[in-house]
C-alpha cells in the first residue's frame, strides 16, 4: 500500500543514505553524491521511494571492490516529452554481460560472477525496486559497458510540478541561494572545524562550539537560522539542547539537524522527538545535509512570511 505525498527527492536521497549506511560505512569511502540546489519534487510514497534508491545503493555496493567509486547524481530532464526527475547509481564494479543486461530485473536472476556470490543474496532486489518505481509512475533502466566496466542504474519519475513557460517568462530573475547563520556544536573540534569550513566555503555564516552550553550562550547572545548539533555531547546531550531550544521563542524556528554515529530508526525517531527537524548519522554527506538545511529554512519562511 502506498502513502503518497509530495516530497522532495533529495530527502530520498538522504534518507536512503541512512538506512544502508551499515553496508556503506563497510567501504573505504562513502558514494559521492551530486544533489541540485533546488527542489526536486515528485508524488510518492517517500519510505517505498527510499527502498528503491537503497537497493539500487545495495546493489552498487555488493558489486564494487573496494577502492573503486559509486556516485549518486540527481538532475531534473526538462527535455523529456513530461519533465521528470532523473536519479542515477552509478559504479565502477564488476559490470554486467550483454546476455544478462535484458534479465536483470527479473526475479531470482544473478550473475555468474564469483564477486556476485560471495555478496550473497536472492536476486529480489532490482526486482522490487522495479517494481516500485512502476508503481509511481517511473521506470529504472541498466548500462553497462559489459563484465569489469561497471554499471549505471537510472531511476526516471515524473515530476510534481514545475512552472508553465509562461510563469518562468513573467518571474523575475532567480536571487542568490540564501545564506544562512549556522552553528555548528559538536565536542570533536576536528569534525566541527572541518564541517563548519566546508559550510563557510558555500558562503554560509557559521560560528563553532564544541558543547552544548556554549551552544546555548551564544545562540543568547545571536539567534542563528540552522544548527547542526551532535547527539553525544559532554554535559548537555544533543537532545536536551534541542529541546531548550524548542522551548525559547528566539530560537524556537531554528532549523535543528542531528548529527550523530547512531543510525537505527529508533535513534532517528528519539531525535525527531527531541525537537530535531531531521536525523543524519556520521559520516554525513554535507551536501545533503546542507540542501536539508536549506529546505527547512525556505520552509519556515514561506510558512511565516519571513
Amino acid at each position: 500500500v502506498l502513502r503518497p505525498e509530495t516530497l522532495d527527492l533529495r530527502d530520498v536521497v538522504a534518507r536512503a543514505l541512512e538506512l544502508t549506511l551499515p553496508v556503506l560505512q563497510q567501504r573505504p569511502e562513502m558514494p559521492v553524491v551530486r544533489l541540485p540546489a533546488e527542489p526536486v519534487p515528485v508524488h510518492g510514497d517517500p519510505l517505498r521511494l527510499a527502498q528503491v534508491v537503497g537497493n539500487l545503493l545495495n546493489n552498487a555496493a555488493k558489486f564494487t571492490e573496494a577502492g573503486k567509486a559509486i556516485r549518486v547524481v540527481l538532475a531534473v530532464d526538462t527535455a523529456a516529452a513530461h519533465p521528470q526527475a532523473v536519479l542515477q547509481v552509478i559504479d565502477e564494479g564488476i559490470g554486467i554481460a550483454p546476455e544478462l543486461l535484458p534479465r536483470v530485473f527479473d526475479r531470482f536472476v544473478q550473475g555468474e560472477q564469483p564477486l556476485q556470490r560471495a555478496a550473497g543474496g536472492l536476486g529480489l532486489g532490482l526486482a522490487i525496486a522495479q517494481s516500485l518505481a512502476g508503481l509511481h509512475g517511473g521506470a529504472i533502466t541498466v548500462h553497462s559497458a559489459g563484465v569489469g566496466r561497471g554499471s549505471t542504474f537510472e531511476l526516471r519519475l515524473p515530476l510534481h510540478a514545475l512552472p508553465t513557460a509562461t510563469a518562468e517568462a513573467a518571474a523575475p530573475p532567480a536571487l542568490p541561494r540564501q545564506a544562512l547563520s549556522l552553528i555548528v556544536v559538536d565536542d570533536n573540534q576536528d569534525a566541527a572545524d572541518s564541517l563548519a569550513s566546508w559550510l563557510e566555503l558555500e558562503g554560509h555564516r557559521v560560528r563553532v562550539v564544541y558543547s552544548a552550553e556554549a551552544a546555548m550562550d551564544a545562540l543568547a547572545e545571536q539567534p542563528a537560522e540552522g544548527a547542526i548539533v551532535d547527539i553525544g555531547l559532554p554535559g548537555l546531550s544533543g537532545h536536551e539542547l534541542a529541546t531548550r531550544l524548542r522551548a525559547q521563542p528566539a530560537t524556537a524556528r531554528m532549523a535543528l539537524i542531528a548529527l550523530t554515529g547512531y543510525g537505527r530508526e529508533a535513534d532517528r525517531q528519539k531525535a525527531l522527538a527531541a525537537g530535531f527537524d531531521d536525523h543524519f548519522a556520521k559520516p554525513a554527506q554535507v551536501e545533503i545535509l546542507l540542501a536539508r538545511l536549506l529546505a527547512l529554512d525556505a520552509g519556515r519562511r514561506a510558512a511565516h512570511g519571513a
